[in-house]
């Protein structure tokens, strides 16, 4: 899910939490992955979901930080192959070994609380 937002905006967690990665990786780097992705944050929350959140100007937590539902762990930005372009954040959720489920939903809630 592609969210276009001004640069800058915060990014919270949608869920309680355990930050497990953390990245920044330039347009040399050998990891395509995290060429495509720039800047980003991975978390599992406590039923093993993980969100996911790159394309970020600034991450506000660090590796095996707790987090709280709510909790800023960074800022979009248009870091990676987003460089040049608007401002957005790409968000994934998915089960731990799972693919890739709707984000909507979790969005959704989130902003009724």
């Amino acid at each position: 899910m592609l969210i276009f937002v001004l640069s800058g905006v915060f990014f919270f967690q949608a869920e309680d939490g355990i930050r497990g990665l953390v990245r920044s990786r330039g347009l040399g780097d050998v990891y395509k992955r995290q060429l495509r992705s720039g800047l980003l944050v991975s978390l599992v929350d406590v039923r093993g979901v993980r969100y996911y959140g790159s394309h970020l100007s600034k991450v506000q937590v660090s590796v095996g930080q707790r987090v709280s539902r709510g909790q800023r762990v960074g800022s979009v930005g248009d870091t990676g192959n987003a460089k040049g372009g608007p401002a957005h954040l790409h968000f994934e959720t998915k089960p731990t070994g799972g693919k890739p489920m709707n984000p909507y939903p979790a969005v959704l809630a989130a902003c009724k609380r």
